[in-house]
């Protein structure tokens, strides 16, 4: 069985365990996700997260035109059914530490942040500009899916 220490938003340790028998039995009584998106260049952070209950809470900040809000929206039966789907999908392999960095690559797009905990397994990348066929198929999905799912709830994104 492999292992990963990982280190979550209160500084602890948690254990990624990937088994195969673990990967057909994940539960779901508690999990999270939070989806991170940065600019250091122009001072921008568009920051959501999502919750067993189907809170999609958003902070979004952008430096250049001193935009700060914060939002709640709950989402649909539909909508936490298709992100539960998709995340049992993603938790079920290990993610790299990061995809899209390297040479040859520009220096000034923002990067996504992507951590999850579903009860007590949990995993985060970072996503730069990741070649055609880096990322997993998995992963691909998911943050299509959350993204989607963001779009469709928040109407006050700024594109």
């Amino acid at each position: 069985m492999k292992t990963k220490n990982i280190f979550s938003g209160d500084n602890m340790p948690t254990r990624v365990m990937n088994s195969e028998k673990e990967k057909r039995n994940i539960a779901f009584s508690k999990f999270s996700i939070l989806y991170l998106k940065h600019s250091y260049w122009v001072n921008y952070s568009y920051k959501a997260t999502i919750d067993q209950k189907g809170l999609l809470r958003v902070t979004e900040n952008n430096g250049i035109n001193k935009l700060h809000r914060a939002s709640d929206y709950h989402l649909t039966e539909n909508s936490l059914a298709l992100i539960k789907e998709k995340l049992r999908d993603v938790a079920a392999i290990e993610f790299n530490n990061n995809y899209g960095f390297g040479e040859n690559k520009p220096a000034d797009l923002p990067v996504t942040f992507i951590q999850y905990n579903v009860d007590d397994k949990a995993d985060l990348t970072s996503i730069y500009v990741p070649d055609d066929d880096e990322l997993p198929e998995e992963l691909k999905l998911f943050l299509s899916t959350f993204e989607r799912i963001i779009s469709e709830n928040d109407v006050l994104i700024n594109h």
